[in-house]
């Protein structure tokens, strides 16, 4: 399993990164890709798949037998668009990367920014792209996070909740992100010998936070996924990590997104949902006025399922929103071995507050067991 890691190069001769398969520089200074004048891309590399050689393997990556692919996209603190856009092709199209890390962010926009429409098409293509949410706090999700097709990761403070610093929505295009959150304060990484320790550990690694450290726990969750269902699309893979996740106590979605990767859950997770887009509203307080998504769900078990779905849901603030916002059909519904059926989440605009809302979409089997949930972003005009 091949894993892009875009950012600041790496550092070539550190023991825990001799799994580096290719690397390339996209950047018009220090533009060697085998060495790191920041540090930031080493340590996330070694997040994903660091072998721990260096520390006995105690500092071992998530996923440490993916091999890496490294794009040296920014230098130093500078990361250009330009840049990223012809990392982004290269490691999708030269060296075969299914999934491509990217913790780095660029100022809010919207849609029309070419870095979305790219992400956006190769998610299509069975690409998963895993982006830090970024370090402002709330309502600062920036590009590439924004995109739909991206998994947005958010940092998490332990299992004590979201870190202060991630950002976390409402985002400018109204989805809920981030979908997740991982670990992402004083999070230990392997050193690079050109760039100065933030708070060293030993001479081989230094420990840092941001989103940035939380972004490859889930890339490299997601290898680990990947390897153990090699037929999955992407979007099977991000629909199992955010279904598996563990909500943190006291957090909203708009914080967490669905919680916690659970690394161990989602390797279990044979109910998987996927294609969540938001459901915009118009006319709030127009009698009649709905609108409706299908979250689309994939058996990926031994036997079919016959599940009933309820919906849940919230304000940006975290407070239960009004009763019959979000409605979804009561009938048990059997998803076949290797089929797929889509459940209407239907929101109704009637004499509702403007603004963005979390909705919760949760499979239970006849045992009222949970076998499934997805997030299902829903914004009133």
């Amino acid at each position: 399993m091949r894993v892009a890691v875009l950012d600041t190069g790496y550092d070539a001769t550190h023991p825990d990164l001799q799994n580096v398969v290719a690397a390339e520089a996209f950047v018009s200074v220090a533009s060697d890709p085998e060495v790191d004048e920041e540090g930031h891309g080493t340590h996330v590399a070694s997040i994903v798949a660091g072998s721990g050689a260096a520390s006995g393997g105690l500092y071992k990556g998530v996923a440490p037998d993916a091999d890496l692919v490294i794009g040296k996209v920014c230098a130093g603190n500078a990361c250009l668009e330009s840049d990223t856009l012809e990392g982004i092709e290269w490691a999708v199209e030269t060296a075969q990367a299914k999934v491509v890390n990217m913790s780095l962010r660029f100022p809010v926009s919207d849609d029309s920014r070419p870095i979305i429409d790219l992400v956006n098409t190769y998610a299509v293509w069975g690409v998963l792209f895993v982006v830090g949410a970024g370090n402002s706090g709330p309502g600062t999700i920036a590009v590439p996070g924004a995109a739909a097709g991206a998994l947005t990761v958010g940092a998490s403070n332990g299992t004590s909740g979201p870190a202060s610093f991630s950002s976390r929505g409402p985002v400018y295009n109204h989805l809920v992100k981030p979908e997740v959150v991982a670990p992402g304060v004083g999070i230990v990484g392997a050193h690079s010998a050109d760039a100065l320790a933030e708070i060293p550990v030993g001479t081989q690694y230094d420990r840092r936070s941001g989103t940035s450290m939380a972004a490859p726990h889930v890339a490299g969750a997601a290898a680990l996924l990947m390897q153990q269902h090699p037929t999955w699309p992407a979007l099977y893979v991000k629909g199992a990590l955010i279904a598996s996740a563990t909500p943190l106590s006291g957090a909203t979605p708009f914080e967490q997104g669905r919680g916690m990767v659970n690394v161990g859950a989602a390797l279990q997770q044979t109910v998987v949902p996927y294609l969540t887009p938001p459901v915009g509203l118009a006319a709030p307080h127009a009698p009649g006025q709905t609108a409706t998504a299908y979250t689309m769900v994939a058996n990926q078990g031994a036997q079919p399922e016959t599940l009933t779905f309820t919906v849940s849901a919230v304000t940006l603030q975290g407070a239960p929103a009004p009763a019959g916002l979000v409605t979804v059909s009561a009938a048990p519904v059997t998803v076949p071995v290797g089929g797929t059926v889509g459940v209407a989440v239907t929101g109704h605009a009637d004499g509702v507050a403007a603004g963005d809302y979390a909705v919760v979409l949760t499979g239970r089997d006849g045992t009222g067991t949970v076998r499934t949930t997805a997030l299902v972003s829903l914004y009133v005009e």
